[in-house]
């Protein structure tokens, strides 16, 4: 049975400089990625992403283009090299952009232009508000809504913005209003992480720009979903693409259910989720969540790695790959017994026997129990077919024609690789 994919795209909080520096080296797709933004920006995003300034880097509008651009990059890397059509999508706060995009419902360009009047309209929010955000560590969001629910009778403007975790929130609203569910937070020993300079998404502050948002939501296309794409304020999927500006302009104003969105994914039975970004939040989130969920973030080289490892395995499914590995065994056997014999030499002739029976043995000894099948296994069988080939001395064109044959059904290119090698 094939693994069911998950893909996350991170938000705000995620951005480090030189982030995606690995892959803008690697990958013409990137690089390609990067020319497109500039061009639609105005301006070389690549020398803010990998070589600015931290300051110049966090600005509201060069931050939601840094991301978004990084997030596709990913993407694009993903399917370029893992191929893994993914179950679902989602991404936090700016990250439900990423996602959108790369499920093909906004294009690239247009995602584009629509962040770059969302940080515009979020700076002006920012200056006209004293708006801030922060993170709230170790502490229950039970107690995090009584806390904003009593400065709310006071006439502070302080909610949670995100509920990212069960030991994790984001606060947001007006400073003073911050600045005293703070004092509360570490009475109740909670850990604080100010964002120093965010606007404050996801707050009713946001509310004074959602006329201008959606003008500008409304020059844009949507098209249909080419994955599920789970919305922040809901927590459940968009119903169609009719739906998107609609949930967009919620979003500004409503907090992200990131939590349930997570909770949901699992119960749609996810096996995988791979953060598609900078850095690794996302990853810590769910772990905290879900411990016993397997995350993977791409922009950890060890990560990575193992996100090849399953497009090897898992992708094929175990079961199927077994089985395929049984089947590149009984092959050989099949082969062994088709190939014309262009030698009478009664030497050779045990050679061919000894080599036959290996394989005998071999095919006999794995067909009731397939799921103990060693990729060594089948490297056995290939190498007792070449002392068959040997033996019946057949021609190079003709070994080369049977193992592409063998390789086509069995789709076992790593393995014969492996075999390769070791010949040599």
């Amino acid at each position: 049975m094939n693994k069911k994919i998950g893909l996350v795209f991170p938000g705000s909080g995620s951005q480090y400089v030189g982030m995606g520096k690995k892959i803008y080296n690697d990958y013409g797709s990137v690089r390609q990625t990067f020319e497109e933004a500039s061009e639609v920006l105005g301006y070389d995003l690549s020398k803010i992403c990998l070589e600015g300034s931290v300051i110049n880097l966090n600005k509201p509008r060069h931050v939601l283009a840094s991301l978004l651009t990084i997030s596709v990059s990913y993407f694009r890397v993903y399917m370029e090299e893992i191929g893994i059509a993914p179950s679902i999508l989602a991404g936090h706060s700016l990250g439900e952009y990423s996602a959108l995009c790369c499920s093909g419902a906004i294009s690239f360009e247009d995602a584009l232009k629509i962040l770059l009047k969302r940080g515009a309209l979020a700076e002006k929010v920012c200056k006209l508000t004293n708006g801030t955000m922060s993170a709230l560590n170790n502490v229950s969001h039970h107690i995090v809504e009584k806390i904003c629910d009593e400065l709310q009778k006071q006439n502070y403007c302080v909610c949670i913005s995100c509920y990212n975790s069960k030991n994790q929130v984001l606060i947001s609203g007006n400073e003073d209003g911050i600045k005293l569910a703070e004092k509360e937070i570490l009475k109740e020993h909670g850990e604080i992480v100010p964002f120093i300079g965010s606007p404050p998404y996801h707050s009713p502050l946001m509310k004074d720009i959602i006329d201008e948002l959606e003008e500008e939501l409304r020059k844009h296309k949507y098209l249909d979903l080419n994955y599920p794409v789970i919305a922040n304020t809901t927590a459940r999927p968009y119903e169609s693409k009719d739906t998107i500006s609609e949930h967009l302009i919620q979003h500004m104003y409503r907090p992200v259910r990131w939590l349930e969105s997570i909770e949901y994914m699992k119960c749609q039975g996810i096996d995988v989720i791979v953060e598609a970004g900078p850095s690794n939040v996302l990853k810590n989130l769910i772990k905290d969540q879900i411990p016993q969920m397997k995350v993977l973030a791409m922009d950890e080289i060890q990560d990575l790695e193992q996100l090849l490892e399953l497009k090897q395995t898992n992708y094929m499914g175990k079961n199927k790959l077994q089985d395929m590995k049984h089947k590149a065994i009984a092959m050989c056997l099949g082969i062994a017994v088709s190939t014309k014999n262009n030698n009478n030499d009664l030497e050779a002739h045990n050679t061919y026997l000894e080599a036959y029976k290996n394989i005998k043995n071999l095919r006999d000894k794995y067909a009731q129990d397939k799921s103990i099948i060693q990729d060594t296994h089948v490297i056995e069988a290939f190498t007792s077919l070449d002392k068959i080939f040997d033996s019946r001395l057949t021609s190079q064109q003709e070994r080369q024609y049977r193992y592409e044959q063998l390789i086509e059904q069995t789709q076992l290119q790593e393995i014969y690789r492996e075999f390769q090698k070791q010949k040599s």
